[in-house]
């Protein structure tokens, strides 16, 4: 899968690379993400301005997405294959350690 990876601070750190298709874990959703809104946070994390010390590995900065559940975890019960979720500010991440596919 191609995603927008953030390998260190600064614009000229965000990469765009190939990763592997990731399986869910348990309690986790793989959802393929369809929309995307970039905002002043994500911003200031490529720029190490927020939460620098939390920022430390490479990942993808998003915070608001919308796409659909492509498979699920196998103690996933309030979701199926098919569902419509979106994800704003980060909060479904916190809550249900969805797992992003951005193709």
């Amino acid at each position: 899968m191609k995603a927008w990876q953030r390998q260190g601070v600064g614009l000229e750190n965000l990469k765009l690379v190939d990763l592997p298709i990731p399986e869910p874990g348990p309690k986790q959703l793989l959802i393929r993400v369809k929309a995307v809104s970039l905002n002043f946070r994500d911003k200031a994390i490529v720029d190490g301005v927020y939460l620098p010390e939390l920022m430390t590995r490479p990942f993808v900065p998003v915070s608001d997405a919308s796409g659909e559940v492509v498979k699920i975890g196998s103690e996933v019960t309030k979701f199926k294959e098919g569902d419509r979720v979106t994800l704003l500010n980060g909060l479904m991440v916190l809550q249900i350690k969805m797992m992003v596919l951005m193709l």
